[in-house]
């Protein structure tokens, strides 16, 4: 995901997928399960966090042509 930062634009190369109960299991430099909530503590190398925007059901992911 590229979005706008503090200091510019922030690729941030990071997908999560919900298992329930606010628990998600996403991957950056591991694959591990955090709260849904911790994901905004994360950093990026630009020092900026991501910020929560929602879930997008999977059907609309599987359904985007490249």
């Amino acid at each position: 995901m590229r979005t706008e930062g503090e200091t510019g634009p922030v690729n941030w190369d990071h997908c999560g997928i919900s298992l329930g109960n606010g628990n998600v299991i996403h991957a950056r430099d591991k694959v591990r399960i955090d709260d849904y909530r911790k994901i905004e503590t994360l950093t990026a190398l630009t020092g900026d966090h991501p910020k929560y925007i929602g879930w997008v059901p999977i059907e609309r992911v599987l359904n985007q042509k490249p």
